[in-house]
């Protein structure tokens, strides 16, 4: 049977702007730089590094965004992971009016939720190597003013 346990909850802070690289044949897509953030949890901790970015792309009919995030985190020991994200995130009344107002949404707000893989070449993780994860998530600002917050599970 299917089970999840949550490692990690995630501040990823992006850049106040979105470049907008304009519509082409799927879609406006649009490329969010992430700036900074914090992982805080039991098996993984440490900050989100700046150099990574969601290239999200509207959806045609304006339901939300198809998410593609690659980043990286440095734990609290130095060891740093590779994240790459693949979702959705539903562009909603609540999360409109969170937008405008610099405002949380909870997790329940939206239908939000990521597919993850973590890699690193550091053998005390090398567990995530090998694991499944899923997320769940909601706007947050955060430190920037613009950002998301996810809770990080691991598909046991």
């Amino acid at each position: 049977m299917i089970g999840l346990e949550e490692i990690c909850t995630v501040q990823v802070d992006l850049a106040p702007e979105a470049q907008d690289v304009g519509p082409g044949p799927f879609g406006n897509r649009r490329v969010l730089e992430i700036v900074g953030g914090n992982v805080e949890g039991q098996r993984l901790s440490g900050v989100v590094l700046s150099g990574g970015a969601d290239w999200l792309l509207d959806d045609p009919a304006g339901w939300g965004v198809r998410l593609d995030v690659r980043m990286q985190w440095r734990m609290e020991d130095g060891a740093i992971l590779f994240v790459s994200a693949q979702g959705v995130c539903e562009f909603n009344g609540a999360v409109l009016r969170a937008r405008e107002r610099s405002a949380v949404t909870s997790f329940e707000d939206q239908y939000y939720r990521t597919l993850l893989r973590i890699e690193t070449g550091d053998r005390k993780y090398d567990w995530v190597n090998r694991a499944v994860f899923a997320s769940e998530g909601r706007i947050s600002p955060g430190a920037s003013g613009r950002g998301v917050q996810n809770r990080i599970f691991h598909v046991i």
